[in-house]
C-alpha cells in the first residue's frame, strides 16, 4: 500500500480476513490501482482515486463511475465530467480508465 495508513489496512483487515477482496477508497492524488496475491493464492485490489486534488481542473465536475457487471462479475472503472461531457480526466493514464475482471 502506499502510505501509513494503507500499510494499517493491509495488515490488519485486508491480509486477516479473506473475504476482503477489494478496497475503493479517495484521496490518493490521481488514478491509482494495484492487485496484491497472498501466498494463499487469494487477490486483492485496491483503486484510489482524487480527481479533484488538481487545482486547474478541481471545479470541472470530473469523477469516476464504477460500473458493476454481474454477469461477468467485473468492475469498470472510468472518469468523466458532465461539465465537459468528457471522459477520461489523465487521456494517457493506463490508471484510470480499467475494468477488474473477477472482482465479486
Amino acid at each position: 500500500m502506499l502510505n501509513e495508513i494503507g500499510e494499517y489496512m493491509e495488515e490488519e483487515i485486508v491480509s486477516r480476513h479473506s473475504n476482503v477482496r477489494l478496497l475503493l477508497c479517495g484521496h490518493h492524488r490521481k488514478a491509482y490501482h494495484m492487485q496484491k496475491t497472498f501466498e494463499n493464492g487469494r487477490t486483492f485490489t485496491a483503486v484510489m482515486v482524487n480527481l479533484q486534488a488538481e487545482s486547474l481542473y478541481a471545479t470541472t465536475g470530473y469523477c469516476m463511475l464504477v460500473t458493476f457487471d454481474p454477469v461477468t462479475r467485473s468492475i469498470g472503472f472510468t472518469s468523466y465530467s458532465p461539465f465537459f461531457d468528457d471522459y477520461d480526466f489523465y487521456p494517457f493514464s493506463k490508471n484510470e480508465t480499467f475494468t477488474l475482471e473477477n472482482a465479486f
